[in-house]
């Protein structure tokens, strides 16, 4: 079984390097166009028109196809014919009425390809029969002009193409086809983030200013974002409560916010104020004892009890000694000594 996953791994690898190459592509052709290397990009626009026909008989065979591929899948398609039709437009040789028609098309399509992801996040990007023949008309017409032959007749025939296939695409959405969710698909962050997760959130967010006040010198103001943090880490728990969406994402997340906020952020804060070899080993044992602690709560069915002093309190205690100027010699012996309780068999009620 492992080895037949690392095999659909690899070929899913391979897939998306190609969509990736054919992007590219895109923006060499696009560049070349520009400064005026025509042979250049004729090439490089040619050989992602056979990358592209390559994948197609690929992507049309494939059962399951991920919503990431897909979008990758259209948006090389898209990109190649935009940045193709607005170089070409730079350069004199496109009229400007056939280049805005390509681009708005494809705009038009970038919109309600995006309003249908909204709607709809399984959302699997597909072209209809009548996409591929304008994008089999409009490529045509730009590979004849970059071979310096603009043919009207095919232009106009692309033109006509691209004008009905913008409006069909406006009633029968090429994107709509919608993917079933699959095993992973119900971990989607739009579905597990809840409103205590985005009070989690800020209180990460309160750690990182915490350390970057911290690296700049500014200690008090440090001090003072850990303090808040620690009333945002006690509304995210009362929120998930009252609102009923308590979970293992909001515990995991939890977890890990804490970590920032009350592991990292304050053995940043410790390193600034005192940087002896003493400080950086009571440190490090200090923010290994707090990861150690957050992971053995985290599969622990404690019962309304922590086991051990909960990593929070050091977003008290340690602004503490910053306010009331404890002495710096003395730092050391306190973080190691916060760090054993952490990890320490005692019990704690929660509040």
């Amino acid at each position: 079984m492992k080895t037949v996953s690392r095999m659909r791994d690899r070929r899913n690898f391979i897939q998306i390097s190609f969509y990736l190459l054919r992007i590219v592509l895109a923006i060499v052709v696009f560049s070349a166009l520009l400064l005026g290397r025509r042979n250049l990009a004729l090439l490089m626009f040619v050989l992602s028109i056979v990358i592209g026909f390559l994948d197609y008989r690929r992507y049309r065979r494939t059962i399951l196809v991920t919503q990431f591929e897909s979008i990758l899948n259209a948006f090389a398609d898209k990109l190649l014919i935009v940045l193709s039709s607005i170089a070409l437009f730079a350069n004199g040789v496109l009229p400007l009425w056939a280049a805005a028609l390509f681009v708005a098309k494809d705009v038009l399509f970038g919109i309600l390809g995006a309003v249908a992801w909204w709607r709809n996040r399984y959302t699997l990007f597909r072209q209809r029969l009548s996409s591929k023949i304008t994008t089999f008309f409009q490529v045509i017409a730009l590979i004849a002009i970059l071979f310096d032959k603009l043919d009207t007749v095919l232009l106009a025939i692309a033109a006509v193409f691209t004008a009905l296939n913008g409006i069909v695409v406006l009633f029968r959405p090429e994107f709509l086809s919608a993917k079933k969710p699959g095993p992973f698909q119900e971990y989607a962050l739009t579905k597990l983030l809840k409103l205590a997760d985005l009070v989690t959130l800020f209180n990460a967010l309160l750690g990182l200013l915490a350390i970057i006040f911290a690296i700049t010198g500014s200690l008090f103001a440090a001090s003072s974002t850990l303090l808040v943090a620690v009333v945002v880490d006690f509304l995210d728990g009362r929120i998930a409560r009252m609102t009923g969406t308590a979970n293992e994402f909001g515990k995991q997340l939890d977890s890990l916010s804490d970590t920032i906020s009350f592991g990292v952020a304050p053995a940043v804060i410790g390193f600034v104020i005192t940087q002896s070899r003493l400080a950086i080993v009571a440190i490090s044992i200090f923010l290994f004892c707090g990861v150690l602690r957050l992971a053995k709560f985290n599969i622990m069915d404690t019962k309304g009890l922590y086991i051990g002093m909960p990593i929070t309190a050091n977003g008290i205690i340690i602004p503490l000694l910053i306010f009331f100027s404890v002495p710096v010699l003395y730092f050391p012996y306190i973080y190691l000594f916060l760090g054993i309780l952490m990890v320490a068999p005692i019990q704690v009620k929660k509040i």
